[in-house]
């Protein structure tokens, strides 16, 4: 059995953000993707974004 770990996939994982443009930044940076979906609130500024993942492509927002 391999000791190493991949990460293969999740169902949804939400995370919450004061600076939502800031935190899409890092996770695009760590992730080496764009984000799938973004949408701005009612005073136009970011947020949510969601990136799919792994072999199901699974939501991460």
């Amino acid at each position: 059995m391999s000791r190493i770990q991949t990460l293969r996939g999740f169902t949804t994982i939400s995370y919450w953000a004061d600076d939502v443009m800031a935190a899409k930044k890092w996770y695009a940076d760590f992730l080496g993707i764009e984000p799938y979906f973004e949408r701005s609130g009612e005073d136009g500024k970011l947020a949510y974004v969601e990136f799919r993942l792994g072999d199901y492509q699974h939501e991460l927002g």
